[in-house]
């Protein structure tokens, strides 16, 4: 499965996640993708830092999105 996710901002100038995917079928890629966003949207997002803090460099490579 194919997944693209855009970070933009909405009409209204606030932070967005916009989610695309491909070759729909009723594999588990697509079942757990499905869980996560009901979930993310129900709780909501943070964002989180794999050593558990944030981080002082421009890479966000280390970064994780959660659900609260």
């Amino acid at each position: 499965m194919k997944v693209i996710i855009d970070l933009d901002l909405d009409t209204n100038g606030k932070p967005c996640i916009s989610i695309k995917h491909y070759d729909k079928s009723k594999e588990l890629q697509e079942k757990l993708l499905g869980i996560f966003l009901e979930a993310a949207i129900e709780k909501g997002l943070k964002l989180h830092h794999t050593n558990g803090m944030l981080s002082e460099d421009d890479s966000w490579e280390k970064y994780e999105i959660r659900i609260n």
